[in-house]
């Protein structure tokens, strides 16, 4: 697995033990801006439209990742469980035996060349845990 990806499995460690469960945690590459990552992170106590919950993880991200690792982030979105996207995800990951690992794809619109699940657990998925 490479290390760059194995850092976001201890963030999400990190978050899920200081804030409580991470129902969401996901790396993708979007086609708009292929060689860049989206963290996408969904978890009850951390709030999509809180100031205090993005700059909570975003430090959370820059305390593990190298200066030039961090370059290659372009954004941090925090969502609630109940968002279209996610549930779009939710079926996509059904559909293909829960893979923690794709690419190509469209997902609720966002076309994403390559995306990591580091952890899943929503109500609709059959697995708890999507560590790759």
């Amino acid at each position: 697995m490479d290390r760059f990806i194995q850092k976001f499995l201890l963030i999400e460690n990190t978050i899920a033990q200081e804030k409580g469960p991470v129902d969401l945690f996901a790396l993708f590459k979007i086609v708009e801006i292929p060689n860049r990552w989206e963290v996408v992170i969904s978890a009850e106590r951390l709030s999509e439209n809180n100031i205090k919950a993005m700059e909570y993880v975003t430090h959370k991200i820059r305390a593990v990742l190298t200066q030039k690792e961090m370059i290659t982030i372009s954004a941090v979105i925090l969502l609630t469980a109940n968002e279209p996207f996610i549930e779009e995800l939710q079926k996509f990951l059904k559909t293909n035996n829960n893979s923690n690992v794709f690419s190509e794809v469209n997902i609720h619109g966002v076309e994403i060349k390559k995306g990591y699940i580091i952890k899943i657990s929503l109500p609709m998925m059959e697995q708890s845990d999507g560590v790759i």
